[in-house]
């Protein structure tokens, strides 16, 4: 089994740092696609990309910022493998990620939608030589995901920043797949883009409560159905 990793990027702020944690991992991504949505000459992505071609990096720039769920779009379209992780750019990870999370898949057939345990300091990022220890996972969290893609349709057009993650929550779980947490993987996240107000108007992206009437319609119209 082998698995895909989809990165959205804003800015080069983080990037280097979440692909150097890739590669000190015990076992490496089949590839790795960067969706640059930074869409401003010479903004240095594609440069750091470069320094991890070991890594099978695949960048993908955008004339235009998509948004992060059209990212995720274009990334579940372009993923070699039917096993993706979708991971923002501003990410710490454990070396034994990618082990743990296929040893998940490998280990519950069933599994659909599965997230590491997010901690509140880099420190308390670690890893462990053990096999995953699960737990069903009631709530969807959308920086650090990875999926089963045939459990998943696109994200529709009219979500561009937020409600994606719930968007592909509901997929699966629609479909009696099962949605696990792996306690015993640590990842520590930053604060991203989704949570700076002035920086999503500055790159003219709809606010929170413009996305959430998105998404309370895409609901609305599932409920008639």
């Amino acid at each position: 089994m082998n698995i895909s990793l989809a990165i959205p990027v804003i800015e080069r702020k983080w990037i280097k740092g979440l692909l150097t944690t890739v590669r000190s991992n015990s076992v490496h991504p089949q590839e790795v696609l960067v969706v640059d949505n930074g869409v401003s000459t010479g903004n240095g992505v594609q440069d750091i990309c470069e320094g991890f071609s070991d890594l099978n990096v695949r960048y993908l720039p955008q004339q235009t910022n998509r948004g992060v769920n059209a990212s995720w779009n274009l990334a579940m379209s372009e993923a070699q493998c039917h096993i993706l992780s979708i991971l923002n750019d501003d990410l710490i990870l454990p070396n034994n990620f990618f082990s743990l999370v296929l040893k998940t898949f490998q280990t519950y057939p069933d599994a659909g939608f599965v997230v590491p345990n997010t901690v509140n300091y880099p420190q308390q990022v670690k890893s462990h030589n053990s096999d995953p220890v699960v737990v069903t996972q009631l709530v969807r969290e959308g920086w650090a995901f990875t999926i089963r893609r045939a459990g998943v349709e696109a994200i529709p057009t009219s979500l561009q920043v937020f409600f994606g993650d719930d968007w592909v929550f509901e997929q699966i779980r629609k479909r009696k797949l099962s949605t696990l947490k792996i306690t015993n993987c640590y990842v520590y996240h930053y604060v991203g883009i989704s949570q700076n107000v002035q920086k999503r108007k500055d790159l003219g992206l709809p606010s929170l409560e413009e996305d959430r009437g998105a998404w309370n319609a895409i609901q609305a119209q599932h409920n008639k159905a």
